[in-house]
């Protein structure tokens, strides 16, 4: 494929939707170096597609309906204007986000910086939204809570907990985020290849995974944590709290958008304390972002479980 000149500002038309479609190539591979060095390519030049961007958007906009929150939601949650030159093309077809809609996702971009410079964290959502953060042992999560944001870009979510997540452990939360990918979002049609490899990952590790939990290993939870198909479709810490918040602010005044009032228990994410041997469990109730730690051996507790949200 022939790639555009770094001089050469007025490439076709032609020249950018190959351009996009290596990228989209790239990113169904698995491979996101060459993703990032053709994005890199693409931006430069990002006026040419500008009323191609805004097509996408714009029909975006009409199948999601409610559901579809984009700057204008970023603003109403947060008070931070996304410039139009900054918002990322939308990576699902159509036909995904109409899947999507039968199975009340929602589409939500997300955003790492609060301003020029600061990173958009949960501490930071906290202050700007005007939530308390409930969190045992605070110091095991000061990373959690003051470093680590989302990363730009639009997600699909499902706006309540992957109902085979329930009263189940970390691993099996992640078989049943596997199993929702292929039996619902693409239901009858081919798996894209980077899910399909992930998904192969995960059926190989199977048995070793299940004898680390089983020996009651302290580095079980970190096998599961470094599975592809875990950092696929299980969001992080952060994560989870701005698209809860987002959620909440954009739908109608509802406050908890997972059904779960009172738990103190809510969403399992792929952040971890103890040196790997804790994962990070969110929930956002009544002006409050909770922050709980566990392990992959514990009980499995019926309020707990996990969102499916896939960024490609």
């Amino acid at each position: 494929m022939k790639e555009i000149e770094e001089n050469n500002p007025e490439a076709s038309n032609e020249e950018l939707s190959n351009l996009k479609d290596a990228l989209r190539q790239a990113i169904d591979d698995g491979d996101m170096k060459r993703a990032g060095d053709l994005k890199a390519q693409i931006m430069p030049h990002l006026s040419v597609l500008r009323g191609e961007l805004s097509s996408r958007f714009d029909e975006a906009k009409e199948i999601m309906g409610d559901d579809f929150l984009g700057p204008e939601a970023i603003k109403e949650t947060f008070g931070i204007k996304v410039e139009t030159k900054d918002v990322p093309e939308i990576p699902f077809s159509k036909k995904e986000l109409e899947r999507a809609k039968e199975l009340e996702q929602f589409l939500v971009l997300r955003v790492d910086k609060s301003g020029l410079e600061d990173p958009l964290t949960i501490g930071k959502m906290a202050d700007i939204v005007g939530f308390d953060i409930d969190s045992e042992e605070d110091l095991l999560m000061e990373d959690t809570i003051d470093e680590n944001a989302p990363e730009t870009g639009w997600a699909l979510v499902t706006t309540r907990l992957v109902p085979l997540s329930k009263n189940r452990d970390y691993f099996e939360q992640v078989g049943a985020l596997a199993q929702y990918l292929h039996a619902q979002v693409f239901k009858g049609e081919a798996v894209p290849k980077v899910y399909q490899e992930a998904l192969s990952e995960y059926v190989k590790e199977q048995v070793s995974i299940l004898r680390e939990i089983s020996a009651m290993k302290t580095e079980a939870l970190e096998s599961v944590t470094d599975l592809e198909i875990t950092k696929l479709l299980m969001p992080t810490a952060s994560e989870a709290v701005y698209d809860m918040l987002m959620y909440c602010a954009n739908s109608n005044g509802k406050l908890n958008m997972f059904g779960m009032p009172g738990d103190t228990h809510g969403v399992v994410t792929r952040d971890t304390v103890y040196q790997g041997t804790g994962s990070v469990e969110v929930a956002v109730d009544s002006g409050t972002i909770i922050l709980r730690y566990d392990t992959v051996h514990r009980t499995p507790d019926t309020a707990t479980g996990t969102l499916f949200a896939r960024r490609f």
